[in-house]
């Protein structure tokens, strides 16, 4: 149960990505991506702690790859979790340890003692998979589908990455490795200026529908029917 009352923890660094770990359904847990231009970058997983309505660091992960600009957490596997770093085309399948991701007593992190964040970055985390979004544009937004909402009895491993162009990619990862089994171009270059796109699956259409954002517009798009992003 949330507090009323507001807390924060500070991560010393600037920070443009976050996500809720969607596979933890006991722990109100996040992970917080850094982007900083001037220091190695991490993966800091934070846990709110209702006993004591703090927020703690469980662990403080070099994230190699460079400034975190997206991340998208399995929604099956609480170590899983997919990162795009800015200006890559690429999105990174890593492999928390499942020491960090179960724990479940104690505050890891204490608010008055900045030093306890460096102690935390000797953890690191394997790199799964890759995954190669064609056309070379940044991504911008990747979305792991949920089954939950269907009548499915198999693990969530379709994945979409989105560009700034608007291209999107639809991938496999059932098999161990990164497979693009469809995509829909987007309507070209994007003015940098303007809000990058957004896409998300309808979870009743069994992943042939998404809902993806252009400029001012919302577009329905069927992988059935359509071939490109008008």
């Amino acid at each position: 149960m949330f507090s009323s009352q507001s807390t924060e923890v500070s991560l010393n660094a600037p920070c443009r990505a976050l996500e809720a770990v969607r596979a933890d359904k006991v722990e109100n847990r996040f992970i917080v991506g850094s982007c900083s231009v001037h220091q190695p970058n991490h993966l800091h997983v934070v846990r709110f702690h209702s006993e004591v309505n703090e927020l703690g660091v469980d662990a403080t992960i070099p994230h190699e790859t460079g400034p975190v600009n997206v991340i998208c957490s399995s929604p099956d596997d609480a170590s899983m979790v997919l990162t795009a770093a800015e200006e890559s085309s690429s999105a990174v399948l890593w492999k928390i340890p499942r020491t960090i991701m179960e724990q479940s007593e104690g505050l890891q992190y204490d608010p008055e003692e900045d030093d306890a964040i460096d102690a935390a970055s000797s953890v690191t985390m394997e790199q799964v998979l890759s995954l190669d979004h064609e056309g070379g544009s940044s991504l911008v937004d990747i979305v792991w589908r949920d089954t939950s909402y269907e009548e499915s009895t198999t693990s969530p491993r379709d994945i979409l990455t989105l560009d700034r162009t608007g291209k999107l990619t639809q991938w496999d990862i059932s098999e161990g490795a990164a497979e693009a089994v469809r995509s829909v171009e987007g309507p070209g270059n994007q003015n940098r200026a303007s809000a990058p796109p957004r896409v998300v699956w309808d979870p009743h259409a069994n992943g042939d529908a998404l809902a993806v954002t252009r400029g001012t517009s919302v577009h329905i798009l069927d992988w059935r029917v359509d071939t490109s992003i008008p």
